[in-house]
């Protein structure tokens, strides 16, 4: 989106109506993209640098601070021998950890995706915040959350091999990260109080990391990824390895670039006789949904037309779906539909796309409007 230079010189865009939630953005200098110097929020990335912005919705949303009791976070420096330095990791203990202090808890690793460092769970997803509200709503146990940061190749300088070092961030966490947590936290340490998941890349490291040590992990999810088929003595051993796990939870969505590689680790798993829960169904999480983005699946965009075929018609939304929503949920859709929104959706109230293309209307006429010279009356 350009910017415009005002008479004060001062270079401002006014964008939306936007659905609520968290965007990151940044400002485009000679073709560089910096941060916001007057934003203080920023998404902690190796890749790119973003600042962001939150818009807030009509009611509380479940990453927002609410009014209930708030869980504290840590930033935390361990050594790590297996890499012959300091590491980083970020932990959170639930609200009543510094109160009650004779108690154990349950701890969740969850590991950051590709470029992400650890802190991005923190900033970006607010699991902090969602848990303290999920917490006061009774939906989920106290936990502690352990970040580690997925990255470790880069503490070295560039240019250092690190290639013979094998897997440092299974070796760090293993030896190092949890012998820490376990023994500054009051973690309850053992395989069905203990869980491990990630994002992308980091749900490729918690996969692997879980199954190769089912000994100390009876809870695995992943997120938009997928992990390694040559595990025969988890793998190969079904009856033993579905008795070990208590949940093995995958998800990743159909327009997402690794869906493909997902589906296909799960079709693996189905062969294998392996048990999960895969995210498959729009009912599994429309009663939690403050925003319902729906949008076309796009012939275009598909390479085989076998698995166009397959995916097209996976999601598709009608009113009877909508019985037990949030009362201020909205659904969006860029409009035309094709069959991903029933027709009776558009007497809810929570058909919000008619009111979108509204604003899409008034946006582009005020756009056609410069263009062609017009000014607005004073």
């Amino acid at each position: 989106q350009d910017m415009v230079k005002g008479e004060n010189g001062v270079w401002s865009i006014t964008l939306g109506p936007v659905a609520p939630d968290i965007y990151p953005y940044c400002f485009e200098v000679d073709g560089i993209g910096v941060m916001d110097p007057q934003c203080p929020d920023w998404f902690p990335n190796e890749g790119f640098k973003n600042s962001m912005i939150d818009i807030r919705a009509d009611e509380p949303m479940d990453h927002d601070l609410q009014s209930v009791p708030h869980g504290k976070v840590d930033y935390v420096n361990y050594h790590s021998q297996t890499l012959g330095l300091f590491g980083n990791a970020i932990i959170y203990t639930p609200p009543t950890y510094d109160k009650q202090t004779d108690r154990r808890y349950p701890v969740f690793y969850l590991i950051s995706g590709t470029t992400d460092t650890e802190e991005v769970y923190f900033k970006v997803g607010r699991m902090n915040l969602i848990l303290d509200n999920l917490i006061a709503e009774g939906k989920a146990k106290e936990m502690i959350i352990v970040l580690p940061y997925g990255n470790p190749s880069k503490y070295f300088p560039a240019g250092t091999n690190t290639f013979r070092m094998g897997d440092m961030f299974s070796k760090d966490l293993l030896n190092d990260l949890m012998p820490y947590v376990e023994a500054n936290y009051r973690t309850i340490n053992d395989r069905e109080n203990r869980a491990i998941g990630g994002f992308s890349r980091g749900g490729n490291q918690g996969l692997a990391f879980g199954l190769t040590n089912l000994d100390k992990f009876s809870y695995l999810c992943s997120y938009s990824s997928f992990t390694s088929m040559n595990m025969p003595a988890v793998y190969d051993k079904a009856n033993k390895t579905n008795k070990q796990i208590n949940l093995f939870w995958l998800g990743c969505g159909t327009d997402d670039f690794l869906y493909g590689n997902a589906k296909e680790y799960m079709e693996f798993l189905d062969s294998k006789g392996i048990e999960y829960i895969e995210t498959a169904s729009l009912e599994e999480h429309l009663n939690n949904c403050d925003i319902l983005y729906m949008t076309r699946v796009q012939q275009e965009r598909f390479t085989d037309p076998i698995e166009y075929e397959r995916v097209k018609d996976c999601y598709s939304l009608n009113a009877q779906m909508l019985a037990d929503v949030k009362d201020n949920m909205k659904i969006l859709h860029p409009l035309p539909r094709v069959n991903e929104i029933s027709q009776d959706v558009d007497e809810t109230p929570y058909a919000y796309y008619f009111k979108q293309a509204e604003n899409g209307l008034y946006v582009r006429m005020a756009i056609i409007s410069y263009l062609l010279g017009h000014r607005p009356m004073r």
